[in-house]
């Protein structure tokens, strides 16, 4: 394997590190972002030469179970925002009911 694609996994290996970072934070922006700039990472990669190393495979095995940790606390984080979603719907039918009932008949 030549130099130039060990580098560009190490820098998805690198950027996909940062992403988990800025998921745990909830920065979902820049998460984001970054998806962004790893598509074009891994599209810069293809195709593969197929001469992958032991190493390279490694890193690949790190970017895949980082990536399943950030697609985890996205889904967590989509969970509470519909539960937040949901409270606020029930809050507004309650605040509708008790106007209906200050209004009387």
């Amino acid at each position: 394997m030549n130099a130039e694609p060990t580098a560009k996994i190490d820098g998805l290996l690198r950027l996909t590190e940062e992403m988990l970072s800025l998921a745990i934070k909830g920065a979902w922006t820049e998460v984001e972002a970054s998806e962004i700039q790893r598509i074009a990472i891994i599209e810069s990669l293809a195709p593969f030469d197929g001469d992958t190393d032991r190493v390279a495979a490694a890193k690949f095995k790190q970017i895949l179970d980082k990536n399943a940790e950030i697609v985890a606390l996205a889904i967590i984080e989509k969970n509470k925002i519909a539960d937040e979603l949901r409270l606020s719907k029930s809050l507004e039918k309650a605040d509708k009911a008790y106007r209906d009932i200050d209004a009387g008949p």
